[in-house]
């Protein structure tokens, strides 16, 4: 395991190892085995915190009861912590929390090190992933996967990655959503279908918006989205238990304050402009008149009056929008279906059949995010071709999120898609959820940072031996081609080999004497470059030396190719 802390005490020391998220406390006593005090001192002065070592020994408990590996000979080095960059690594003297975010985002190694916290939401994303394929499994949906690479971007509205094929002479798009292609599916027969996977959204990054994020989309032939409502809610309720052990689990707001989120009851259920007209205390004209010029105007007013930021695009689902997320959603905290959006919000959803132009469609908020998004599917090919123009109008206002027409579909359409409902959900919000993260970058392993050549270029300054060939590591490696020329029998090599490593240490030893280590337990290595005395006079720097073609040299010299 890797060395988290060190204490040595004369004839006694003390290591903890900390493997797997777990820890283990290593004794080594003068005594035991083949240990002694000379072999205790040895190993400190040269295993130090960050190391991964391998110790052998037998089990037992200390006086205090702890469960500790006593061992009988002095532990290994398996791959050394060699790094002497202060900035971006945890201290020399103990692995410390990394507080600033950038680091912690950026060395995502460092900070799984440093805090057992990140580990732990890496293992809540697993058991939610794990929970979500089995659930599916067992209601009888089949996973499969679509392509990555789209001609034409649709399924959501969003904003697309674009890339060229060369071979082909062709655009294409990182998707946004896989829901085109698995409604093609159930046009083909799979009536139950799935798939988790990335997709890419050429937009900022906030709190709860990462551009490549996971999402778990699936479709249910002869389904309506009330029946998708409470698949939502088993679904969400079975994953809580599977991960946490509760259905009430502990969210973290904006704020930064905590609140329980309970996905047990039944979740609320709102209905968007009875509950806009409720709290913004006005009338609405019929939808029909509210996506037309003298509707947006309307809209317009209405966020004028009430001082708030306009949209950079004057739609009316985009105004809408931005009104749900204000008045309705953002103070949203136990789990909540908003439901029966505009027609006009939802170009893929079906129309309630009363003529209202509603669409039957939910989305599922908690603590103030979207986490599903669900309707049942429009099937009529020719109404979805207005819609897909009346997108198209959109975008030619400005709206670069519309979606464009897309043929392949269409003609799936014209084939015949059974009445249908389809499903959505972003799986790193609800691992926020569940693990009770502030920021989505928490749950992701390697969020996109934004390029920071400038700090980057203040810390190569710092320390320049980051990524160097350092003394310990000089003697790590000097250490194991003794060992493999002792196995392969080439003696003399070893012997004069080991003259050179028992040299290097012994000046390396008379350099901590004379004050130049930074700390017990520390050796050479935190300190910077220092020079080697060589038998012609002056000097060589051993980091430098071994860093350079000198040690291809110097292995031809030891091992010669055999003889034909």
């Amino acid at each position: 395991g890797r060395v988290a802390a060190m204490l040595h005490m004369g004839k006694v020391m003390f290591l903890t190892l900390r493997s797997n998220n777990e820890t283990l406390q290593v004794v080594l006593r003068a005594g035991d085995g083949a240990l002694d005090t000379a072999a205790i001192k040895a190993t400190k002065d040269e295993v130090c915190v960050g190391d991964v070592i391998a110790a052998h020994g037998c089990p037992g408990r200390t006086k205090l009861g702890e469960l500790s590996l006593f061992g009988d000979e002095r532990p290994r080095i398996v791959a050394p912590y060699v790094s002497t960059d202060l900035v971006t690594c945890p201290d020399m003297r103990g692995f410390a929390t990394l507080q600033e975010s950038e680091l912690k985002y950026r060395y995502r190694f460092l900070d799984m090190l440093s805090s057992e916290k990140t580990v732990d939401c890496f293992v809540t994303r697993h058991k939610v992933l794990m929970s979500l394929r089995s659930f599916l499994t067992r209601e009888g949906f089949v996973e499969v996967e679509t392509p990555t690479f789209h001609s034409i971007p649709g399924g959501a509205a969003a904003t697309p990655f674009a890339t060229r094929h060369h071979a082909t002479d062709s655009d294409l798009y990182l998707r946004v959503a896989p829901e085109l292609y698995l409604k093609q599916l159930v046009v083909g027969g799979m009536e139950r279908v799935f798939e988790v996977g990335r997709v890419f959204r050429n937009e900022d990054a906030d709190y709860n918006h990462n551009p490549e994020f996971t999402s778990c989309e699936f479709y249910q032939a002869y389904a309506t989205y009330e029946d998708l409502m409470g698949t939502t809610e088993h679904l969400l309720r079975g994953i809580a238990e599977e991960a946490t052990g509760s259905t009430v689990v502990q969210v973290r707001r904006p704020d930064g304050s905590m609140a329980p989120v309970d996905f047990g009851p039944p979740f609320k259920r709102v209905r968007v402009m009875p509950t806009l007209e409720e709290r913004l205390n006005v009338k609405f004209p019929p939808l029909p008149e509210l996506d037309t010029r003298e509707g947006v105007a309307f809209l317009v007013q209405i966020f004028n009056e009430r001082g708030l930021q306009l949209p950079s695009v004057l739609t009316a689902a985009k105004l809408v929008d931005k009104l749900i997320d204000r008045f309705i959603t953002d103070d949203v905290i136990e789990p909540t279906f908003v439901t029966d959006h505009p027609v006009f919000m939802s170009p893929l959803a079906k129309a309630h059949p009363d003529g209202s132009h509603t669409s039957e469609r939910f989305e599922l908020f908690i603590n103030g995010m979207e986490i599903c998004n669900a309707y049942s599917e429009l099937t009529d090919p020719v109404e979805q071709y207005r819609r897909f123009e009346q997108q198209m109008r959109q975008r030619e206002m400005g709206d670069c999120e519309s979606q464009a027409i897309d043929d392949t579909f269409l003609k799936a359409l014209q084939v015949g898609l059974p009445p249908t409902a389809g499903w959505g959900m972003g799986v790193d919000r609800l691992c926020m959820l569940l693990s009770g993260s502030a920021s989505i970058r928490d749950v992701i392993a390697f969020p996109l940072m934004r390029p920071d050549s400038a700090r980057d270029a203040r810390r190569r300054a710092r320390s320049a031996s980051f990524f160097g060939f350092d003394h310990h590591m000089t003697s790590f490696v000097l250490k194991s081609l003794e060992a493999e020329l002792e196995r392969r029998g080439e003696l003399r090599c070893c012997n004069q080999l080991r003259a050179l490593r028992q040299t290097l240490e012994a000046t390396l030893r008379s350099h901590d004497v004379h004050g130049g280590g930074s700390g017990a337990g520390s050796g050479a290595r935190a300190g910077g470059p220092m020079p080697f005395p060589c038998a012609a006079g002056g000097s060589m720097d051993f980091g430098s030396m071994f860093g350079s073609p000198v040690l291809k040299l110097l292995m031809a010299m030891l091992c010669p190719p055999p003889m034909r």
